[in-house]
């Protein structure tokens, strides 16, 4: 008897903290919606990510973030209709982002066994950077093209 109304008191407890946890994520989506490219520049790394995330969750994906340390070079990792998966490596910046980030996400697209890589950044990219992505076949989404597809998503 005491066994069943624990468990009937933990189970509306997980309930609640369920639907607090909900109603946050809810809260927290809305608010990166409303944010732009300047509100980006502002963001930490792991901002960024969850930034990233909600935008490509928005584009259709299933988008998840990958733990802040031993990520093997991807910070989300999309899955599309067709179950395909995409690395991404989010780099949130006020330099262009050099080679290192393109051979990250290189090695993340064979870890992960995905399909396609993409680098992100609300900066720029370097010219050793794009001819690199362009060899290995790795996509790269700079500040305007980042700008469009939070528009197109948000406004």
């Amino acid at each position: 008897m005491i066994a069943t109304l624990m468990n009937m008191h933990w189970n509306k407890e997980h309930k609640r903290f369920e639907e607090e946890r909900r109603k946050h994520q809810e809260q927290r989506e809305q608010q990166i919606a409303l944010s732009r490219i300047t509100d980006v520049d502002q963001m930490s790394g792991l901002e960024f990510e969850e930034y990233l995330r909600v935008l490509f969750s928005k584009m259709g994906y299933d988008a998840r973030t990958t733990r802040a340390s031993g990520d093997f070079g991807a910070d989300v990792v999309l899955t599309d209709q067709e179950g395909q998966l995409t690395v991404v490596q989010a780099k949130r910046y006020s330099k262009p982002v050099g080679v290192k980030a393109v051979q990250e996400v290189h090695g993340a697209k064979g870890f992960y066994q995905a399909e396609y890589a993409i680098v992100v950044t609300n900066s720029s990219f370097t010219k050793a950077a794009r001819d690199l992505a362009l060899k290995l076949n790795v996509r790269l989404i700079d500040r305007h093209e980042l700008t469009e597809l939070g528009a197109q998503v948000w406004d």
